[in-house]
């Protein structure tokens, strides 16, 4: 996966039922500028994570993630309930990605916004 980070979590919901046994989703920019929906969701589907940290795409100054993971349960419900901040962030990242297409935008303020959830989450979950 590698387009709006903020709907990847639906979008992996919808691809569950095609993917093979043991298949794996590899996503980008989980971090940069940010995909924090889908980190709740792949937590409370049960799926397998790895996160790979690294440096954007021809911007050094920049970190982001890409998680591959893999299903182990099938068949759940989406989630109805995502956490408070994650649900902020994620509007974020849509307001700045809409804005960067029209405007100059702080991608570097905006990482010191996002990474110490993410961190959090990261830590939290043993990652």
């Amino acid at each position: 996966m590698d387009h709006r980070g903020t709907i990847y979590h639906e979008d992996l919901h919808a691809a569950e039922p095609y993917l093979a046994p043991n298949g794996r989703a590899l996503v980008d920019n989980v971090l940069y500028p940010g995909a924090p929906l889908f980190l709740h969701y792949i937590d409370v589907m049960g799926y397998d994570i790895q996160i790979h940290e690294l440096k954007e795409f021809l911007r050094v100054d920049l970190d982001d993630w890409v998680v591959i993971c893999r299903p182990t349960k099938r068949g759940q419900p989406m989630p109805t309930e995502y956490p408070a901040e994650f649900r902020r962030l994620s509007a974020e990242v849509d307001a700045i990605s809409w804005r960067s297409q029209n405007e100059p935008v702080d991608w570097l303020a905006w990482q010191d916004v996002i990474k110490p959830a993410f961190y959090k989450w990261k830590e939290e979950k043993g990652l």
